[in-house]
C-alpha cells in the first residue's frame, strides 16, 4: 500500500477494534448489572457510549486527515476532499444521537427528550446542507471529470492542454480533468 496511505489501515483497525470491545464489554454481565447515577445508567451503556463515540471520532478524523492528502496531491480525484468532511460529518452527527443518548437518555423527560431530538434534526439537516453546498461548490470538477471519461463524437476537438500537467483538456472546461486544476478561459 502506498505510504501516504497507510495509516488508513490503522485507523480502520482502531475503529473495529473500539466497537468490538464496545460491544464484547456492554455485553457482560458485569457490566450490565453495574449502575452509576442511582440505577439510572449502567456501565454497559457508559462504556457502549465510550467505545462508539470514540469509533465515530476516529471516523471523523480518518476523513479529515484523507481530505488533506487528497488536497494536497491535486491529482483526478482531488475535488472529492471538499465532500469528504462534511459526508463524514453527517454521518457522525447521525450516530451521535443514539450513542450519546446512551449517556443521557435515562435522565431525559418527555419534553427534555423532544428538545435533544430537535437539536440533533437541526444538526443533521445543517451537516447534509455542508455536504450540499460542498458538492455545489465542486460541481465543475465533477462534470470535467465525467466529460473526460465520456466518449466524444470524432468531430469534436481536443486542442488545449492543461498548463499544470500538460492533459489535454475539452475547450469548454474550467478545470482540468486530470489534475483539477483551474483552467483560465480565453
Amino acid at each position: 500500500m502506498n505510504e501516504k496511505w497507510g495509516w488508513i489501515v490503522r485507523y480502520a483497525a482502531v475503529i473495529i477494534i473500539t466497537l468490538v470491545l464496545a460491544l464484547a464489554l456492554g455485553g457482560m454481565g458485569l457490566f450490565k448489572s453495574t449502575t452509576i447515577a442511582g440505577e439510572r445508567l449502567s456501565a454497559a451503556d457508559f462504556v457502549e457510549f465510550l467505545g462508539f463515540g470514540g469509533a465515530l471520532a476516529v471516523f471523523w478524523l480518518t476523513a479529515r486527515r484523507a481530505s488533506r492528502i487528497l488536497a494536497e496531491d491535486g491529482g483526478r480525484w482531488s475535488f472529492v476532499h471538499y465532500a469528504l468532511v462534511p459526508i463524514a460529518t453527517l454521518i457522525v452527527v447521525a450516530g451521535a444521537h443514539s450513542v450519546l443518548l446512551l449517556l443521557v437518555g435515562p435522565f431525559l423527560g418527555t419534553g427534555a427528550g423532544n428538545f435533544y431530538n430537535w437539536m440533533f434534526i437541526i444538526a443533521i439537516l445543517a451537516a447534509a446542507g455542508w455536504l450540499l453546498l460542498a458538492v455545489m461548490h465542486q460541481s465543475a470538477n465533477l462534470s470535467n471529470l465525467i466529460v473526460r471519461d465520456a466518449p466524444r463524437p470524432q468531430n469534436e476537438p481536443t486542442t488545449e492542454l492543461c498548463r499544470e500537467c500538460g492533459a489535454p483538456v475539452h475547450p469548454d472546461a474550467q478545470f482540468c480533468g486530470h489534475c483539477g486544476a483551474g483552467l483560465q478561459s480565453g
